[in-house]
């Protein structure tokens, strides 16, 4: 009986290994890219594989884990963005690099990274849906239909949500919103 539980731990360490080879640097880059620390992507990172390994035998994984091991990454940096909001000296300066779109006058970086800032308190403070999906949209790339299968539901539905989430977002940001959005 031991030989068989044995085997079975050991099937379970080689699953959770080629999960991690599979997912670990797209679970990095959703998390850098939502919190804009490198510390704190990391910090996601164990956070999911913690969660895999507790309950690796009831995660239905077959099906789309990459979707759904993607929504654990989201969620988990969602929940650290909540718990932790970052004062903008944490900002690393790779984080910005989508933001600007010519040369990095020190003006252009301060606007930038007053703009993640709030950006990224602005998607915490929207529902934990309704900042799922817009990050998936918006800050993966990820589109409409593509994140209807992830969260089982219509694309009209993703497309609601999309929508509400914006205009919470546009009077959140306020003055910001023109230059993200324009």
């Amino acid at each position: 009986m031991t030989s068989l539980s044995a085997g079975a731990s050991a099937a379970r360490v080689a699953a959770l290994e080629a999960l991690f080879r599979t997912h670990h640097a797209r679970i990095l880059r959703t998390a850098f890219r939502l919190l804009g620390s490198m510390a704190d992507a990391e910090d996601v990172l164990q956070v999911v594989f913690l969660k895999l390994t507790r309950g690796l035998e009831s995660y239905q994984l077959s099906a789309d884990a990459a979707g759904y091991i993607h929504r654990m990454a989201v969620n988990a940096s969602l929940d650290l963005l909540r718990e932790r909001p970052r004062a903008p000296t944490a900002v690393e300066p790779e984080t910005l690099a989508g933001f600007a779109s010519a040369g990095p006058t020190p003006e252009r970086q301060h606007r930038n990274t007053e703009l993640h800032l709030a950006l990224r308190a602005a998607i915490a403070q929207l529902g934990p849906q309704a900042a799922l999906i817009f990050t998936l949209r918006y800050l993966e790339g990820c589109d409409n239909t593509r994140i209807a299968q992830q969260m089982k539901m219509s694309r009209v539905t993703v497309g609601v949500i999309l929508h509400r989430a914006r205009q919470q977002l546009r009077k959140s940001l306020g003055e910001h919103w023109g230059r993200f959005h324009g």
